[in-house]
């Protein structure tokens, strides 16, 4: 079960640190988040994809202009 403080610490993670994974509680929750809301843990997956594909990206286009 996701408590309220755990929706609190995802929040506080999501909002101040980027990163809910730092949270030292999140590998633990993870198998009550992903029966509770799949969605955050997709849209966490898709987010990370995201920011690895657009990092590549910009270092590509840096690169050619070199």
């Amino acid at each position: 079960m996701i408590s309220e403080e755990d929706l609190r610490m995802i929040q506080y993670f999501w909002g101040e640190k980027g990163d809910i994974e730092r949270w030292t509680s999140w590998k633990d929750k993870l198998p009550s988040i992903l029966e509770e809301a799949p969605e955050l843990v997709v849209a966490w997956n898709n987010y990370k994809i995201a920011t690895r594909t657009l990092t590549t990206i910009i270092k590509g286009l840096v690169y050619e202009q070199l």
